[in-house]
């Protein structure tokens, strides 16, 4: 799509009021860069305070520096009034840094302070991010949460990283009910992509197929737009259209 054709497609996003967690690169970075471009009210959330200013550096925006899974940290979110119209939850890491060594993701063998990092920032932050916005949910307003296929289906590589985003599939999930309770349309969503190009990604990994950012930032921003409430989607390649993937049926439980 040609930028004429990507501003005319994001023109419903003008003056907005968004909130994006992970702002500073990868995913985050390509939909800030989107939602600026398109007039957006856009906060930015990272805890690299450098690399938001850089993002920051290209439009008009809110950036925040804090640690997403610092409770402390949200309740000094500078919040719009009315309140958010559009909420990506896309803070996260995998398990090990990118450059250490594979036996610091393998769940026996790595030192148990990297399991505690992981679910820190992907459950805790997306757990404390959903407290802190629901609240502040526009009426029809959405929140987008990024998982991964890996919290659809067991991740040998990185079990920690799985069980994590598996946790963030189940939130969404439990959430949507909730939100459907208030009736006033506000929605909450996953987005599970497959593997995708960013700085979170093992350096034994990086010379594998992956997606570029810029892809899952416009799931997200269909999510946001037109996304049910309660849906997970996956996203594994470029061309292949994403997947709706709903929950199975079980019996009662009781």
């Amino acid at each position: 799509m040609g930028s004429a054709g990507r501003e005319m497609s994001d023109k419903w996003l003008e003056r907005r009021r968004v909130l994006i967690t992970g702002a500073g690169s990868g995913i985050g970075r390509a939909l800030a860069e989107r939602a600026i471009s398109a007039g957006c009210e856009a906060t930015l959330v990272d805890v690299n305070a450098a690399a938001l200013a850089e993002v920051a550096s290209v439009g008009d925006c809110i950036p925040h520096a804090m640690d997403v899974a610092d409770p402390g940290d949200w309740a000094g979110l500078p919040r719009p009034d009315p309140g958010w119209d559009f909420v990506a939850l896309n803070a996260g890491v995998m398990t090990a840094p990118p450059d250490a060594p594979r036996e610091e993701s393998d769940l026996v063998t790595m030192d148990i302070r990297n399991y505690h990092r992981v679910m820190r920032v992907n459950v805790v932050g997306v757990v404390h991010g959903v407290r802190c916005v629901v609240p502040d949910l526009a009426d029809g307003g959405a929140i987008v949460a990024t998982a991964s296929a890996a919290g659809l289906v067991g991740y040998a590589p990185d079990v920690a990283y799985s069980m994590s985003k598996h946790a963030v599939v189940g939130l969404v999930r439990g959430v949507a009910p909730l939100l459907k309770r208030m009736q006033q349309g506000q929605r909450v969503c996953a987005i599970c992509p497959g593997g995708v190009r960013t700085g979170i990604v093992p350096a034994a990994f990086q010379g594998m197929p992956m997606m570029e950012p810029a892809v899952i930032a416009q799931e997200i921003l269909d999510l946001w737009r037109e996304g049910e409430n309660g849906e997970v989607r996956v996203k594994m390649r470029p061309e292949v259209p994403a997947q709706r993937v709903d929950e199975p049926e079980l019996p009662p439980w009781w």
